[in-house]
């Protein structure tokens, strides 16, 4: 059974860092956890490799906390413009592999914490693309990221538009093969993370 746990302020101030919003909480900055968010990492993993019904209950609280992170953080439309549930959930069994005794809410802020700097800041459109059989949904915001992404490394000579096209096709199958991915020409979730981990090292 899932239970409410409080965290303390100091714990709560470590995990956000100053990137991610303070939690609406007590005087003290005291706040309680409910449901999949006091459960440990290690019991995480256990649903994870098993794809038990616990593990869509842990999806669904991922995605009612970074709604919430969405509705009360400043200049913050979607904190994750293009990565799907099943992959934040594949990122958090990282950190829950490594710290199997830390709490699942531990491995959700420090993702996000992660991710805060790629965040969508205002609402875009979003576009629908196809790249041969496939075909998703993007906020044209994202597409131009990515254009924006490969240009700085050279492989992107077109104007970053926020459309999605054969020259970009081209261009993030170049990346891919210089990134050791399967050289599809597609925006798929392992090159997102590529490109946004390129970017941050960068920045860096």
């Amino acid at each position: 059974m899932m239970v409410k746990t409080a965290m303390l302020g100091a714990v709560g101030a470590l995990l956000l860092a100053g990137a991610l919003p303070a939690a609406a909480a007590d005087g003290d900055g005291n706040f309680a956890i409910d449901g999949a968010g006091t459960v440990t990492c290690d019991r995480f993993i256990e649903a994870y490799d098993g794809k038990t019904r616990d593990y869509y209950v842990y999806a669904g609280w991922v995605d009612g906390y970074v709604t919430a992170t969405n509705q009360q953080q400043d200049e913050t439309y979607d904190l994750t413009p293009w990565q799907t549930t099943e992959f934040l959930l594949d990122l958090v069994a990282q950190y829950c592999r490594a710290n199997p005794k830390q709490k699942f809410i531990y491995g959700v802020t420090e993702l996000l914490r992660y991710l805060y700097q790629g965040r969508l800041q205002e609402l875009s459109e979003i576009a629908q693309i196809q790249h041969g059989s496939k075909g998703a949904y993007f906020y044209r915001a994202t597409i131009q990221s990515v254009q924006e992404a490969l240009a700085e490394r050279s492989l992107f000579e077109g104007e970053a538009d926020g459309v999605f096209d054969e020259e970009v096709a081209k261009s993030l199958a170049r990346f891919q093969g210089l990134s050791g991915l399967p050289e599809t020409g597609w925006l798929d979730q392992r090159t997102l993370f590529a490109l946004t981990k390129v970017n941050r090292e960068k920045d860096d």
